[in-house]
């Protein structure tokens, strides 16, 4: 916990990239530039959770980004769809995301969100003359995929889907593709149940919460830092679901102090509640790709990693732990988990150091 107090430099600029010419669809980003030294450079695209976005000019990853370009690495948050600045779901979208679609629209809608990154990671290349040949190995280049909480459910997508881009995206892009980074999400998130003992304070959960006080309870309770009493023992009793500890403020209080409120979307984060609960069949089928060998080829050079964060909430460490069992199930080499001390779900904010230094590791890992 070594940030407790940030110091901004000025925001970045959102601007929008569209990412489907037949329906104007479109992406909202902040991208820190390249990197002042000359040569090579690897290039990170990043893609937030529920309630909280990244494509407003103080976006959830702003502190990371702050200090990227001192590392050589560009830094590109992107927004999903629903929130501000990206493009919002059509009538038909939102319903299939309410749970109202066939097991076909919803395949077809989560394989959609993927191909919709795949684009605009393309096109964002071209359009900034970054360049598409693979880098030498040891050498910087190339591209990391990160995806935080419930962002993965864009970036697994991204990498399970590949062979529906279009080819020359496919072509262009699998080379390039040495890094995916699942920073901390819920087995949920993966297409698996989760521990019945998982709390989280939404209404749908725990109707003793009016729907009011939702949004509130949740960014104050899901930035806490939880005090698990045993991260090892693998039937969960070690785990604290609900309360969190007293050893420091909730990462909500420092965004607050910071004026950076914005970056928390009400709306669209209620509409995350269903997203959650009726994709499992298509979450496990973008997690699977991980473990298979036709998605692997499409990305011949990428390494994957999960990050749990010792004093994020219950359910990275039971997804952390289920990882590492499926990972040992195939064989083992083909996702790395990794307990990071001292962080809790929010390391992005208050210890964007530590946070980018965790991402470089990944990024070492594979290059």
């Amino acid at each position: 916990m070594s940030s407790r107090t940030q110091a901004f430099r000025e925001p970045l600029i959102v601007e929008t990239l569209a990412v489907d010419d037949t329906n104007d669809t479109k992406l909202a980003y902040t991208d820190t530039g390249a990197p002042s030294r000359a040569g090579p450079y690897t290039t990170v695209f990043a893609v937030h959770g529920m309630a909280f976005n990244s494509g407003t000019c103080t976006g959830i990853f702003e502190p990371v980004q702050a200090l990227a370009k001192s590392v050589n690495i560009r830094f590109v948050a992107v927004t999903r769809r629903n929130y501000k600045g990206s493009s919002p779901f059509t009538e038909e979208e939102l319903r299939v995301m309410n749970g109202g679609g066939s097991e076909d629209e919803k395949s077809a809608f989560i394989v959609n969100r993927g191909v919709e990154l795949l684009n605009f990671i393309d096109r964002f290349l071209i359009e900034k003359d970054i360049s598409t040949e693979a880098p030498r190995k040891g050498e910087p280049g190339g591209i990391a995929i990160i995806g935080w909480s419930l962002g993965n459910t864009v970036t697994l997508s991204a990498i399970a889907n590949v062979k529906f881009a279009a080819p020359v995206v496919r072509d262009r892009l699998g080379p390039l593709i040495h890094t995916l980074i699942m920073h901390e999400c819920a087995r949920a998130v993966l297409g698996h149940p989760i521990d019945q003992r998982t709390w989280a304070p939404w209404h749908l959960v725990d109707q003793t919460i009016p729907e009011d006080a939702e949004m509130p309870f949740f960014a104050c309770w899901i930035s806490s830092y939880f005090e698990h009493r045993d991260l090892e023992d693998r039937t969960g009793d070690g785990l604290e679901n609900h309360v969190p500890g007293f050893n420091c403020p909730p990462t909500i209080y420092n965004i607050a102090a910071a004026g950076r409120l914005d970056i928390i979307e009400g709306t669209p984060a209620k509409g995350d509640i269903p997203y959650q609960i009726f994709f499992f069949p298509q979450y496990q089928a973008s997690y699977n790709a991980l473990f298979e060998k036709e998605a692997r080829k499409l990305v011949p050079n990428m390494k994957a990693s999960f990050i749990c964060c010792e004093h994020g909430p219950a359910f990275g460490p039971s997804a952390r732990w289920m990882v590492e069992d499926h990972d040992r199930e195939h064989g083992g080499g083909f996702i790395e988990a990794k307990l990071v001390k001292g962080i809790n779900h929010f390391s992005t904010w208050d210890d964007p150091e530590v946070t980018l230094k965790m991402y470089q590791d990944c990024i070492d890992r594979s290059i």
